[in-house]
């Protein structure tokens, strides 16, 4: 080893993972009641299309007509069982129709099987949106 390299072991990288600025979370646009339930009819019709359903919960359905993000529930039509592929492929249709870009879920950052639910975590115009399929035990 010459004198410009330098090992770094793991117990170097802890420290400077200590040491870092944590990454701050974005912010996004506040949900009106209102708009949301505009989008949650058109998402509902795409859902529809893969023998699922959609749900408005949360904050912006609870808290006053407002919220930090938008907290919709998938469920399927009848006895259908919702998987996590399910929630993907009607975030795909919603990506080809609308843009909505999905942030993370499924096998990253631990999205499925948070809890007792899967998620999927999405950005639309400046605003988020959290797709919840709530398990059937």
């Amino acid at each position: 080893m010459s004198d410009n390299e330098k090992v770094v072991t793991l117990l170097d990288l802890a420290a400077a993972l200590e040491q870092a600025e944590p990454i701050p979370e974005p912010t996004y646009k506040p949900w009106r009641q209102s708009e949301a339930l505009a989008y949650c009819i058109e998402f509902e019709a795409i859902a529809r299309t893969l023998d699922l359903h959609i749900a408005l919960t949360g904050s912006v359905l609870y808290g006053g007509g407002t919220g930090k993000d938008l907290d919709i529930l998938i469920y399927g039509h009848e006895d259908k069982i919702v998987r996590g592929w399910d929630l993907d492929a009607f975030i795909e249709q919603l990506r080809q129709h609308f843009g909505i870009e999905k942030l993370y879920g499924s096998d990253d950052k631990g999205g499925y099987g948070l809890k007792n639910k899967i998620v999927a975590v999405t950005t639309f115009k400046g605003r988020r949106i959290d797709f919840i399929v709530p398990y059937r035990k």
